[in-house]
């Protein structure tokens, strides 16, 4: 690996390393889709 890819690696691995650790409760997907439709409905009505 050069040294650049290892650095990413590193980065990566720490990013989801802290990811796994984190204790807050999570979003069901769902509650996230339904945030994002309403965000694209409301500039969809704009546009018209």
């Amino acid at each position: 690996m050069t040294g650049e890819m290892t650095s990413h690696d590193a980065w990566f691995r720490s990013k989801v390393k802290e990811a796994l650790n984190d204790q807050q409760a999570a979003t069901p997907h769902s509650n996230v889709m339904n945030l994002v439709q309403a965000v694209i409905d409301e500039k969809r009505r704009q546009q018209s």
